[in-house]
């Protein structure tokens, strides 16, 4: 009726009731993420075309932008990125590539720390994410990185 979308963060063993929501309300766009979604989440984009999913917990399948990690630590564990960078491509890369108009690239931060909000550590997330899109299909990049979600937004006026 507003023609809103909605946002949110599944929990855990929450697949099926979020595939009966995604049922019940097909005009309704639910962009969601989050580890507790990730795995089924191709599974329910082959089946549900109002669902999104923001990737922003890269690093190496690794979730390194939590409230114990410091500054340093992140910018020392992700200097030489390209291992870190092979295993989120072998993560993601062909499921975005399988639904290229259903992924969206995310900046989510974490928030429970002051040290991820860093002007280096903004720094590296944008360099990481800029350095991820490109190993991406050609033809993928632009959806991914903005189209996307730039197509959504414009859904909404």
């Amino acid at each position: 009726k507003r023609n809103m979308l909605v946002y949110f963060h599944p929990g855990v063993d929450q697949l099926d009731s979020f595939a009966e929501v995604l049922a019940q309300n097909p005009d309704i766009n639910f962009i969601v993420h989050g580890e507790q979604i990730e795995q089924d989440v191709a599974t329910l984009m082959d089946q549900y075309p109002n669902i999104y999913f923001t990737v922003n917990d890269l690093y190496g399948d690794q979730y390194l932008l939590h409230q114990n990690e410091t500054s340093a630590g992140f910018l020392e564990k992700t200097e030489d990125y390209e291992t870190l960078l092979q295993q989120d491509l072998a993560t993601w890369q062909a499921v975005i590539e399988a639904h290229p108009d259903q992924f969206l690239w995310g900046t989510d931060r974490g928030g429970v720390a002051a040290w991820t909000l860093n002007k280096k550590v903004g720094r590296r997330l944008a360099d990481y994410g800029r350095a991820f899109i490109a190993r991406l299909d050609p033809a993928v990049q632009d959806n991914f990185a903005y189209k996307n979600a730039q197509r959504l937004i414009d859904s909404t006026k």
